[in-house]
């Protein structure tokens, strides 16, 4: 019994780490677990919503519909919730549709781009020497260019132009960033790894530091 106790005890002593203490920290705020429901329930609201609807009979262009009033009778039967366009398109379809794609095209370039410009900037910062040079000089190059131009003549160009079209173009240039920022604290980890394992009365020379440490200290 004493030995359960002592490790009962142990267990209570030591201080949650990691997604433990987010996650009890996370449950004490009220706030917090209300935005979650919300965030959740709009993203299912617009996600189904928007696999139920016609997307072609919601963009089908009905003149005789021009700015139909909220609760009007649409040609097939349905309702304008929100009244209709210029063009006699479904405006509460259109947000439904527009919300779906804004969501899914900023969820997906952040994962891409956070996937490829994490993983090649602690490529370029790790091993150095050639590696980071031709890695550096691409982002480089990427970076000087009119990023905006180049993507509308991209989509204007591509035959078949959907979401995920748009989603790899924009992924191809705004990795960059996270690569450069990803490099310099690899870099700054390697140079403070070099300093710990350093001796005190030992001078700082490229001779008192492990391999990996000086690779990144002499790039």
């Amino acid at each position: 019994m004493s030995e359960k106790k002592e490790k009962v005890l142990k267990q209570e002593s030591i201080p949650p780490m990691g997604l433990k203490m987010i996650f009890r920290e996370f449950l004490k705020d009220k706030m917090a677990i209300f935005s979650l429901v919300l965030l959740v329930a709009v993203l299912l609201f617009v996600f189904i919503g928007s696999a139920v609807i016609d997307q072609s009979q919601v963009m089908r262009v009905s003149i005789l519909d021009k700015y139909a009033v909220p609760g009007a009778i649409s040609p097939n039967g349905g309702t304008y919730l929100l009244g209709a366009d210029e063009g006699g398109r479904d405006v509460w379809g259109q947000l439904i549709i527009g919300a779906r794609n804004s969501i899914l095209i900023g969820f997906s370039i952040t994962i891409i781009t956070s996937i490829v410009g994490v993983g090649l900037g602690i490529i370029s910062g790790y091993y150095g020497g050639i590696i980071d040079n031709i890695l550096m000089r691409i982002v480089d190059f990427v970076m000087i260019l009119p990023i905006m131009l180049i993507i509308i003549v991209i989509v204007s160009i591509v035959p078949r132009y959907n979401v995920w079209t748009f989603i790899w173009v924009m992924s191809a240039f705004y990795w960059v960033g996270k690569a450069r920022l990803f490099r310099s604290k690899t870099l700054s980890e390697g140079r403070r790894d070099m300093l710990v394992h350093r001796k005190p009365s030992e001078p700082m020379t490229l001779s008192s530091c492990s391999a990996k440490s000086c690779r990144t200290l002499a790039h």
